[in-house]
């Protein structure tokens, strides 16, 4: 070490008994005495008797000791021999101190808190520490200089914060009552074609919530629905197929009118006619279109005008969502699909239709029958138009929910969404795929999207009510279905879903009271039988749940019920073999409900059970 070499003096003068060149020196007297006690011990014994010396001197014999005696770590003890003299002593490769000398160089620092003589490495640590601190200013100064930089750039590169539009009902001036459906339809397809035209700059909200708003001022569609442009106008059909339409853009925020315009066309053109609406508003609003998005407004084809009036009557009947209507619409996309052999959109809207009466809660029909139905017409609809995404999200679900294909049901989510981002119900139907494959926090996100493209749809607040449930997060699901109820006090699953959440509250008396209320408003239904059945369980009434469970087997003779009904009553009836006899019954049924078991509440007693382990791994659809 280069101080060892500078200053032998001082090392050596420290350690006693380690040169030769210590024994010329005067040793202290206590060491006189022992090394004359040690030659006459050796010769003479009985100088024993009369000699008494000094007690020895008491050693700390490891960095241990000494470091617990200094009451330091003892790393900072090592430290402190190196910088500041400690007075270690070594011998055969061990270290030892003296308690006294501790003591000492203690007293002495107390008393000096600089060495008397400094080390030359202390100072080269003070010298690299003022090193440390010049270069810390300087990387502080540099880090500044870049953020100055990035927020320079970022102010004048920030992304443009999205714009949001409502494309209002289009009033019928017709005359004709039959023309209603044209014009709703009319709205939803212009709709759609604004929401696919720059996603990342404009939002446009859905037609549900659209209706709702309709009658209202333009500062209150502004405030209720967030948006800064409202588009309106008017359909007039003449005789034969002349359409005349009329519309026009209002800022919200002074209520000016920035562009007017109106149009007549064939009803073979219309959607011509909406792609022409479609760009002018892109160009009023300022929206910097790439040549693919330019390319999205041009139309190929004409459209049967026969086919597109039976698909606008099936699209409003599927809106009901009740299974009357839902028979309806198919009844409608059928003649549709008869009109025109090759429109896509009434295959779509048909796959739609038999994928709702074959899931829960419509339990029209059962999905071995229901779903092979869907997709063939969801197949026949992407043959015939691959850029169709309403029949993306129903190929989608029908992977997901009767074939359990994982990666095919993501595939065809994401082509739905990338090809329409504004569709509310594929942002929907996508946030249970997330619950089905264990990923809650991505589905909350992905339902709030839906709600944020159609805010004030019943549907989009019950499917976040739903997902809110399974994610554990019951206020929220409260809040939803009052959103819901408020905007329909007749809406049955809006109380069905507020009692369960007070079901997993543990409020057991208000999760009935909610149960009634609904059954009331649909007499016989089994899901609510069910959700009964469980909550008369859980309070202890094992025969009044036992009355449930019994009328749904009995319904179960005459008509389609999901098997995962009773199950969900006898997994509260603690019956775990029942429960999963019904289980397996629903899994060979191909029940879409299967798919959310995984999260599922009203079976938390079941998961611990190896047969429920079996049950996810056959279904394989979370990690």
């Amino acid at each position: 070490m280069k101080w060892e070499r500078r200053h032998p003096k001082r090392r050596h003068e420290n350690a006693c008994c380690i040169t030769n060149a210590n024994w010329t020196s005067i040793p202290p007297t206590h060491t006189l005495g022992q090394k004359a006690k040690m030659g006459n011990e050796s010769f003479d014994p009985k100088l024993r008797k009369g000699f008494q010396p000094p007690p020895p001197e008491e050693r700390l014999e490891t960095w241990g000791e000494i470091a617990a005696y200094l009451k330091v770590e003892q790393r900072t003890a090592q430290r402190w021999e190196e910088i500041f003299s400690l007075p270690i002593h070594r011998l055969q490769g061990r270290v030892f101190a003296y308690k006294s000398e501790l003591e000492a160089w203690r007293r002495k620092r107390e008393d000096h808190p600089d060495p008397v003589e400094p080390d030359r490495r202390f100072w080269m640590q003070e010298e690299f520490a003022i090193i440390r601190r010049h270069a810390s200013v300087v990387a502080v100064s540099m880090v500044l200089v870049v953020l100055a930089v990035y927020f320079f750039w970022l102010f004048f590169h920030r992304p443009l914060r999205k714009v949001m539009l409502v494309v209002l009902p289009f009033e019928n001036l017709s005359g004709d009552q039959h023309q209603e459906y044209f014009c709703m339809e009319f709205t939803e397809e212009l709709t759609t074609q604004l929401a696919r035209l720059h996603p990342e700059r404009l939002g446009v909200i859905a037609p549900t919530s659209a209706r709702i708003v309709r009658a209202k001022t333009v500062s209150e569609i502004g405030r209720e629905l967030g948006v800064k442009y409202i588009l309106e106008g008017s359909v007039t059909q003449h005789g034969g197929n002349e359409v005349h339409i009329t519309a026009q853009l209002i800022q919200v925020s002074d209520q000016a009118q920035l562009w007017a315009d109106s149009y007549s066309r064939s009803e073979a053109d219309v959607l011509a006619l909406q792609s022409d609406v479609a760009g002018a508003i892109a160009r009023q609003i300022k929206l910097a279109l790439s040549p693919q998005e330019q390319a999205s407004l041009t139309v190929l084809h004409p459209v049967n005008p026969q086919a597109h009036d039976a698909y606008l009557r099936g699209r409003y009947e599927w809106n009901q969502r009740t299974p009357q209507s839902i028979a309806n619409a198919i009844q409608e996309f059928q003649q549709a699909i008869a009109a025109d052999s090759e429109y896509a959109p009434a295959y779509a809207g048909l796959a739609d239709a038999y994928e709702l009466l074959g899931s829960v809660p419509n339990d029209a029909l059962p999905p071995r029958q229901a779903m092979p139905l869907a997709e063939q017409a969801a197949e026949k609809a992407l043959a015939l138009d691959s850029s169709l995404a309403d029949a993306h999200v129903s190929l989608a679900y029908i992977r997901l929910a009767y074939d359990w294909k994982r990666q095919e049901a993501e595939q065809q989510f994401q082509e739905a969404l990338k090809l329409n981002p504004g569709s509310a119900t594929g942002h929907e139907w996508y946030a249970l795929y997330l619950v089905a494959t264990d990923q809650l926090d991505k589905a909350v996100v992905e339902v709030q999207k839906a709600q944020e493209l159609d805010p004030l749809s019943i549907i989009m607040n019950m499917a976040a009510a739903q997902v809110f449930l399974y994610a554990g997060h019951y206020d929220r699901a409260l809040e939803q279905c009052q959103r819901a109820l408020d905007l329909n006090p007749n809406f049955f699953l809006a109380y069905y879903f507020r009692g369960r959440a007070y079901e997993r509250k543990g409020m057991l008396p208000q999760a009935i009271a909610e149960f009634k209320k609904a059954e009331n408003l649909f007499p016989g239904n089994p899901t609510l039988m069910m959700a009964l059945g469980g909550s008369y369980a859980l309070m202890g009434d094992k025969a009044q749940a036992r009355s449930y469970l019994t009328g749904l087997k009995d319904l179960a003779k005459k008509r389609y019920v999901p098997a995962v009904y009773m199950m969900g009553i006898a997994a509260e009836l603690d019956d775990r073999d029942e429960a999963f006899r019904w289980l397996n019954q629903a899994v060979d049924d191909r029940c879409d409900y299967v798919i959310y078991l995984g999260h599922e509440p009203a079976i938390d007693n079941l998961r611990a059970d190896p047969r429920f382990h079996d049950f996810v791994h056959h279904i394989g659809l979370m990690p």
